[in-house]
């Protein structure tokens, strides 16, 4: 387990983050020694943008006057607040907004500095290069963008949570359980068994809270 600080922010990482992180670009485990070059730059690419995601939090809640942490795990990221009294349902919002906001302009960023010749064209690159930019494009977009659907823990399912607030927690997991069983469907017709995973485990996380809060 790995602890440091950045910007003041205390962070973690848990042995379980680099595993799942090798598990996600399979092909490259099972490639031999030829492999080793993608897989050290799929590694550092999922490091970097994981907690680039998670900063864009922390910072928002430093922005605010609060507190965090930031712990990578086996499935991904979290940044909790420490101490105090929980956000107001806006400053909640733009804290749950952050992260996503964070990894679209990074792959904006690098789009533009493409665009301008900052960056060379791919073909100039060298082969890490070239991987670890073609990663930080995809998985600063894909990701982002899919940590915006409602379905909690996802950010877009923080910001469900926080719009329909704790009187309407029972409404807010029946939407997001709805949520996951389309995620599910649309990751079976994709046939993609990583896709379908985790809106599997989402969903079922949250129905068996949902069987504990009262009518």
């Amino acid at each position: 387990m790995l602890r440091f600080g950045l910007f003041g922010i205390p962070i973690t990482i848990e042995p379980y983050f680099w595993l799942t992180a090798m598990l996600l670009n399979f092909g490259a485990l099972t490639g031999g020694a030829e492999a080793v070059p993608g897989l050290a730059a799929w590694l550092f690419t999922v490091l970097v943008s994981v907690l680039w995601h998670e900063l864009g939090h922390a910072l928002s809640y430093k922005l605010f006057g609060c507190r965090s942490e930031i712990v990578l795990h086996g499935f991904g990221g979290h940044t909790v607040g420490i101490g105090g009294a929980a956000l107001p349902r806006g400053k909640s919002i733009v804290v749950s907004l952050a992260g996503c906001a964070f990894g679209l302009s990074l792959w904006f960023v690098l789009i533009k500095l493409m665009e301008t010749g900052v960056i060379p064209p791919f073909q100039s690159l060298p082969q890490g290069g070239r991987l670890i930019l073609f990663y930080m494009l995809e998985v600063n977009l894909v990701w982002s963008l899919l940590n915006l659907i409602p379905m909690y823990p996802l950010d877009g399912g923080q910001v469900l949570f926080a719009l329909f607030g704790r009187r309407r927690m029972r409404a807010a997991l029946i939407v997001t359980i709805g949520v996951g069983v389309i995620c599910c469907v649309i990751a079976t017709i994709l046939g993609s068994y990583y896709l379908l995973l985790l809106p599997i485990m989402m969903t079922y996380q949250n129905y068996e809270r949902l069987k504990q809060v009262p009518r």
